[in-house]
């Protein structure tokens, strides 16, 4: 039985074809790996690239948003923009309500009823006059929006009378209808 063994351990492994299998698998492997970090890198520089483009847009959207607010703030310094908003309350249309805005304040809301109309008016036209007045002084000139989508004839007919006799008297007003 001895015999059997010792013949085959008497033979010969030959290692260098192995060898340079391995290294063609290794070397397949490492360029492999080699291609793959190239196409990353090429993506990730895509991707920076276009980072910086999205980043430069808003920065210049940004910029144009902030010249064109600096603008409207130097515009309403230059005049004087006042709403005017008369409603009523469908259950309650005796009683009416008149809201003026002057620029950024709100002044104090006037209260028409039919016991207190003329002294409303005389108020409202009162608050108009001193604003458009004090515009007038500066130089300024001053944009009158009557807001008319729920108002009552007979307020529109009060408020365009004060209005048109606030033009007779001031060069500096101007006026805008809401509908």
């Amino acid at each position: 039985m001895k015999n059997r063994f010792s013949g085959k351990l008497k033979n010969t492994i030959e290692l260098t074809s192995l060898l340079d299998v391995i290294f063609i698998v290794l070397m397949i492997v490492i360029c492999n790996q080699q291609i793959n970090m190239t196409a990353k890198e090429e993506s990730a520089k895509i991707a920076v690239e276009e980072a910086a483009d999205m980043q430069a847009e808003a920065r210049a959207e940004k910029e144009l948003y902030e010249q064109h607010r600096d603008t409207y703030a130097e515009i309403n310094e230059q005049m004087e923009i006042i709403t005017v908003y008369v409603d009523y309350k469908p259950s309650d249309i005796k009683n009416r309500e008149i809201r003026i805005m002057a620029n950024d304040e709100e002044l104090p809301r006037i209260t028409v009823s039919p016991s207190n109309s003329g002294d409303a008016y005389r108020q409202f036209e009162n608050a108009l006059e001193s604003r458009i007045k004090n515009a007038e002084d500066a130089g300024k000139p001053a944009i009158i929006s009557i807001d008319t989508t729920q108002i009552l004839y007979r307020d529109e007919r009060a408020v365009q009378e004060i209005i048109d006799g606030l033009f007779d008297r001031h060069d500096n007003l101007f006026s805008k209808k809401i509908k």
